[in-house]
């Protein structure tokens, strides 16, 4: 009764756990993060492991853990700030936010544990080495308490306490033990080799795939006038053209919007002839959120007078001049060079046809002008260094090496439970009562007739512990048939031991005493000794080693001389 509440409350309790702790792979509520990276220093550090759970509505603030686009990989890191595309996230310890957007369907869960370290100890607990060990002690502890148990309903029997047995139960039992068996050993070996495979092979490969990126630079330029016929108003607007004789200062502002990295801007000079100057006009300024917004002056007296001095120099005619302003965004995805182009000559500047246009120094990368002069849009390809699920074909079917290590496991839990479950059940032959006796026929010693017994009959559950009672008074087992029934049993004093099997399924009948012939018990002409025994005689036969007054089949040794003693007709065994 202890032990079945023990069980109950042990259950009761996994299961609590289960809805609390219950990793997300295999339907519970946690998802399990150990961090590889320091992105999260000093909050959470290499090696930590974070139990999120999902919340409906998580917030600016909460440390979440979702699955990235981008990496491929489970991210853990901050909510910093909600968009219309979804949480922009970043690592505490990272100055640029993430590529992904991640919504709340996205997010797996939210932090509500932190153990440190405690991710070295998982991958400790989940190597093969300590997997194998566990099992090992359980399939051991199993297998001890199926013999303690066995044992003591042993004790039990012999002493002739015999339980009832519900044979059509223990049919159903039987036939289902060697599917147990079969469906025990397929989980062991399909476990143990899935677990192989996927101990051998790295759960994530690092890798690169062609990204496309796409990034936008809006320019715009202002100029103030004094008021006059040539403008409505006293500041010129892009694209409309800035008039020398009104205005000489021109200020030129940038929108970048695109790969973080960093931005500078510059001047490049150019006429047909062939001269070229360039003009810094800002540094390389950090744009870690790949959102920037740059403003630079031109000084259009300064530059005309820059190439009318280099045109001198170079010899070569004074045409219009080029004036470029370049943006160039150095990132991972390459370099990048969006453009307004202008012309400068004496009366004016104006903003080029080719406007807008780029060029960079990627994988691939090309410039598009856009309806719009003022805006130059970037489109990069580039190969990115990201880390992927490994992951093998079989059978056309990709498995990735995580799941494997998880489906071995549970293959390998199940298929231990199978065994324990297949030590328990019936066996066949134990059943078989007759099959049972056949693997002690050195016990065995079959008669033609049995003379009718006038004192104690006690039961036994099986063949097995008749034999037992046989060891322990050192007495033979005497079987006799009448064609229905098999009887086998054991006479000590005036007390008979017995178990009687049904002679077509070898099933032993618990109650119930046939009818046995009045004869007094004779050896059957087959002896398991090898002997064959004398025809027609009986228990009073003196050849034969009577033994009056005391019934029973004794045995010493290893003797192979069987007599048939009288009283209850039982066979003394002595040593030669």
């Amino acid at each position: 009764m202890k032990s079945r509440i023990a069980l109950a409350a042990a259950l009761v309790l996994f299961v609590a756990g289960w809805f609390v702790f219950g990793p997300s792979q295999f339907g519970g509520p946690a998802t399990y993060v150990t961090t590889f990276g320091i992105s999260m220093e000093p909050t959470i550090h290499r090696g930590d492991l974070v139990i999120a759970h999902h919340t409906p509505n998580p917030k600016i603030g909460d440390v979440v853990a979702y699955h990235s686009n981008t990496l491929n990989v489970t991210v853990l890191h901050r909510i910093v700030d909600q968009t219309p595309e979804g949480f922009a996230t970043k690592g505490d310890n990272n100055s640029w936010l993430d590529q992904d957007h991640p919504t709340a369907a996205d997010i797996k869960g939210v932090e509500s544990l932190h153990i440190p370290q405690g991710g070295i100890w998982l991958r400790r607990a989940m190597s093969p080495q300590v997997i194998g060990a566990l099992l090992f002690v359980l399939i051991f502890a199993g297998g001890a308490t199926a013999t303690h148990r066995r044992r003591h309903r042993s004790r039990r029997q012999t002493m002739g306490t015999t339980p009832h047995t519900n044979h059509a139960s223990l049919d159903a039992m039987a036939a289902r033990r060697e599917q147990v068996l079969k469906f025990s050993v397929a989980g062991l070996a399909l476990g143990g080799l899935l677990l192989v495979v996927g101990f051998t092979q790295p759960t994530h490969l690092t890798t690169t795939k062609p990204v496309e990126t796409k990034s936008t630079t809006t320019f715009a330029y202002t100029a103030t006038v004094p008021p006059t016929a040539a403008y409505q108003g006293t500041v010129v607007h892009s694209p409309d053209p800035v008039f020398r004789k009104l205005a000489n200062i021109v200020d030129v502002t940038y929108d970048y919007v695109g790969e973080p990295g960093t931005v500078s801007a510059a001047a490049e000079l150019g006429t047909s002839s062939g001269w070229r100057w360039n003009v810094p006009l800002a540094a390389a300024t950090d744009a870690p959120d790949g959102k920037y917004t740059g403003a630079v002056k031109l000084d259009l007296n300064q530059l005309y007078a820059l190439a009318e001095a280099g045109t001198k120099a170079a010899g070569v005619p004074m045409d219009t001049l080029s004036v470029d302003v370049v943006t160039t965004v150095d990132s991972h995805a390459g370099q990048q060079t969006p453009t307004l182009a202008m012309t400068l000559d004496k009366d004016s500047l104006q903003v080029s046809s080719k406007s807008g246009g780029s060029s960079g120094s990627g994988s691939s990368t090309s410039g598009t002008t856009n309806t719009d002069p003022m805006v130059a849009t970037v489109t990069n390809t580039h190969d990115d260094t990201v880390v992927v699920e490994n992951a093998l074909k079989i059978m056309g079917w990709s498995i990735g090496i995580d799941l494997m290590r998880k489906l071995g496991l549970a293959l390998l839990a199940v298929g231990a439970l199978g065994f324990l479950l297949y030590t328990r059940l019936p066996k066949g032959d134990e059943r078989d009562q007759n099959v049972t006796a056949n693997r002690h026929h050195g016990m065995i010693v079959t008669v033609t007739s049995v003379a009718e017994h006038h004192g104690a009959v006690i039961d036994v559950a099986s063949v097995d512990e008749l034999v037992k009672i046989a060891k322990r008074y050192a007495l033979l087992v005497l079987h006799w048939t009448d064609g229905l029934v098999d009887v086998y049993f054991v006479e000590d004093e005036n007390t008979m031991y017995r178990c009687v099997v049904d002679h077509y399924d070898g099933h032993a009948h618990q109650q119930g005493t046939p009818a046995w012939p009045g004869a007094a018990p004779t050896l059957a002409t087959h002896d398991p000794y090898g002997a064959p025994a004398p025809q027609g005689q009986n228990s009073n036969d003196p050849t034969l080693g009577a033994t009056p007054g005391r019934g029973g089949a004794r045995h010493a040794g290893s003797a192979r001389t069987g007599a048939a003693g009288g009283g209850h007709g039982a066979a003394r065994h002595t040593s030669t």
